[in-house]
């Protein structure tokens, strides 16, 4: 049932009870530089940046994005949300134009009169008992 303490999948029994195996690769594939590869295996061991190499060599790689021929521009990760939401901001505000809002309309299991906790726990039985019934 609902528990509003649960954040995360893996603190489910379902997860518990998926009996998930862990496997460490050992075998470097579409890797050929011998020194990169080491630098690898010290940021998965979380070694390496005491003696500055990594930074020195991720540093290096730094360098602007700039616009591809075509237009498009390439993709910029971002950490949090609240960065991502500033960015598109600042992108969309650079294509002018009048803004249009569209409201969208979801159709689904929804059950008139349940609050929205009760509403998630039918769906989720429901998915259950479908998922039970085709086995």
């Amino acid at each position: 049932m609902w528990n509003p303490t649960v954040k995360y999948a893996y603190q489910t029994m379902d997860w518990l009870e998926a009996n998930f195996e862990n496997f460490t690769l050992t075998q470097v594939f579409r890797q050929t530089d011998q020194e990169w590869i080491g630098m690898l295996e010290e940021i998965k061991k979380g070694e390496g940046f005491q003696h500055g190499k990594i930074s020195a060599v991720l540093d290096s790689l730094k360098r602007p994005l700039g616009t591809l021929p075509s237009g498009i521009k390439p993709t910029i990760l971002h950490t949090h949300r609240a960065s991502s939401k500033e960015e598109n901001k600042r992108e969309y505000a650079k294509l002018g134009g009048e803004e249009v809002v569209y409201r969208a309309v979801d159709s689904g299991a929804h059950v008139e009169g349940l609050s929205d906790q009760e509403d998630k726990i039918i769906r989720k039985l429901k998915q259950k008992d479908f998922i039970e019934e085709g086995k």
